[in-house]
């Protein structure tokens, strides 16, 4: 898609520079018939026929050859952004078939997990209701802070979330790409 991109600018470029040589090529097909015009008149006054337009016919064939450089650049341009718009889509369906892989061979993982997690929450939530329950009744025992915090909510993303965002990003160009490690 890169060298499509480049080479559309590059395109462009002869597109805009075709424009300027038309523009200037019409200028000269108008000077030289101005010209040419000068030098006919200036025949007939000294008793001569007609002379060819020289002049005027190289400034028109100029101008066509600038015309047709235009458009070639302009139908260049028009195919190279096809090109590139069907590159973008190809693109994009593989990176679709990608992700769906990716997610076929994650899903799992973070359904393991989620699992773990759920009957860990549990186990947490008992013995955080018993630690309540003990602080309410024992002297010298007070209750803990379960919250988590914005240092640790933010140090966990670091360490934690942000782990996997890459790695599922790396995975997208490297299929042998490692994935993190959970701790026990």
């Amino acid at each position: 898609m890169s060298a499509i991109k480049a080479a559309v600018e590059r395109a462009e470029g002869l597109a805009w520079a075709g424009r300027r040589k038309v523009e200037k090529a019409r200028a000269a097909v108008t000077a030289a018939a101005a010209e040419d015009a000068e030098a006919l008149a200036d025949s007939l006054v000294q008793g001569a026929g007609t002379t060819p337009l020289q002049t005027t016919r190289r400034a028109r064939e100029e101008e066509i050859e600038a015309g047709d450089a235009l458009e070639a650049a302009r139908s260049a341009v028009t195919r190279l952004e096809s090109d590139l718009e069907e590159a973008e889509h190809a693109a994009e369906r593989a990176s679709k078939g990608v992700r769906a892989i990716i997610s076929a061979v994650l899903v799992p993982v973070a359904k393991r997990m989620a699992e773990e997690a759920g009957a860990l929450r549990g186990q947490y939530l008992t013995r955080m209701f018993a630690i309540s329950a003990l602080a309410e009744r024992l002297d010298g025992f007070t209750h803990l802070d379960f919250s988590i915090r914005d240092e640790e909510y933010k140090q966990l993303c670091v360490s934690v979330r942000e782990p996997w965002i890459a790695a599922i990003e790396r995975l997208m160009s490297d299929s042998s790409a490692d994935l993190p490690m959970i701790e026990d």
